[in-house]
């Protein structure tokens, strides 16, 4: 079902407790085998497992790391120390809680399968702070034997912070700490000095009968949570109304279902190319799959992509005017392989899909070392915004403007 302009965007399935008083630390004793000899530690009160493990106790694990509280910047990795007792083989997974409350829905899966052999191994694991949202967790463990289940609590408690780093150097980037790069095409490539890039819009042109728009396939492995998303494009300077939409199975044989539609009003462009910034009103979650993506203004002349990434499938779904359908579009089509200057910023959501925080590359486009015969990249045009139509070439690229920019001219 589309969302429209009310914004009425998916929701996490689980909303987690982003900001979690640290008088959890008074909470952290988890539900543990009644038989298991408790020693208090020295800093809270809170219990912790003594004796050795049996068959009737089933597996124990004990946490030497975090002790007491733990605050981790979103831009640091934290070490998880304990060990392993058990009669048997055993399997542990490590998650993330915000209350006692092992199993109501709002736990986060750090690491699954870890298996033990019998007897009594210590060992540790990562914890990538930039991957989860701020506030304090209780690190857990969920150890079983086969036979028996236990849960069992670390004496402290880990807070992810901001790290209060910068991430990166584009304008209009504040607010990203904490989330991750979910996909990146790479910086547009030069040709011959060039970088073509493609004007799109979607109100029709009334004397060219044009309004073309294209959507960019986009692949997911994991499940994501979309924050923001940026767009190597130029424009005039001054803002301007921008579309953005979600398809959702784009593949190579079609252009798949709208699910979103974002309407942008006031959003700036600027003259030189730049990564254009669109941050989503609330986050939208995806599950793993292929998805499409497009974006373009309302006007001709507003927005110019640039089309020419290292990374991407290679083909876009292509339509000159919004009767008539999408067709596939390659480099036979543009006269590049239209992989387009994009990148997505949100959250990785699946379990276990631990990464690290969003660190967003330079801007510049890149000086591929491309040669072609000079034709075949078009007439140069002094000023992008005001065009020489060739009647015959616009034909060709089914109601495309390409405009092929001296990279020198785009922002440094």
């Amino acid at each position: 079902m589309e969302l429209n302009n009310s914004y009425k965007f998916n929701r996490i399935s689980a909303t987690m407790t982003y900001a979690v008083a640290l008088g959890l630390a008074t909470l952290v004793g988890c539900e543990q085998t009644p038989v298991i000899p408790t020693t208090p530690t020295a800093d809270n009160g809170v219990t912790v497992p003594g004796g050795t493990a049996t068959s009737e106790t089933g597996p124990i694990v004990r946490f030497t790391s975090p002790n007491g509280t733990t605050s981790v910047r979103d831009d640091q990795v934290a070490s998880l120390e304990f060990s392993v007792d058990t009669a048997t083989d055993a399997t542990v997974a490590l998650f993330l809680d915000t209350d006692a409350d092992n199993e109501n829905g709002n736990e986060i899966d750090l690491a699954a399968g870890l298996v033990f052999p019998a007897g009594v191994t210590s060992a540790s694991q990562d914890l990538i702070a930039g991957f989860f949202p701020y506030g304090a967790y209780i690190v857990k463990a969920r150890a079983t034997d086969g036979t028996r289940t236990n849960f069992f609590s670390a004496p402290g408690i880990v807070n992810v912070v901001p790290g209060g780093g910068g991430a990166g150097t584009d304008d209009g980037l504040g607010g990203l700490t904490g989330l991750q790069l979910l996909h990146d095409s790479g910086k547009p490539q030069a040709i011959n000095q060039r970088v073509p890039f493609i004007d799109t819009w979607h109100v029709i042109d009334v004397a060219d009968n044009l309004a073309p728009r294209m959507v960019v396939p986009i692949e997911f492995n994991q499940d994501v949570e979309l924050h923001r998303l940026q767009f190597y494009v130029f424009g005039m300077d001054e803002p301007r109304s921008k579309r953005l939409e979600i398809y959702s199975g784009t593949d190579e044989n079609t252009v798949g279902e709208r699910i979103l539609r974002l309407d942008v009003q006031n959003h700036d462009s600027r003259r030189n190319g730049w990564w254009n910034n669109v941050a989503l009103p609330e986050p939208l979650a995806l599950p793993a799959g292929k998805y499409g993506i497009s974006y373009h203004a309302a006007l001709e002349f507003t927005e110019h992509w640039a089309g020419n990434a290292p990374n991407g499938p290679g083909f876009v779904w292509v339509s000159p005017v919004q009767s008539i359908e999408f067709n596939r579009g390659g480099a036979a089509e543009f006269g590049f392989s239209p992989n387009f200057g994009m990148r997505v910023i949100g959250k990785f959501t699946g379990k276990g899909a631990a990464s690290a925080r969003v660190i967003l590359p330079d801007r510049r486009a890149e000086v591929a070392e491309v040669a072609l015969a000079e034709h075949e990249t078009g007439d140069f045009i002094e000023d992008p915004t005001v065009y020489r139509y060739d009647r015959d070439k616009l034909k060709d690229m089914r109601g495309f403007h390409v405009v092929w920019r001296r990279a020198s001219a785009i922002d440094r």
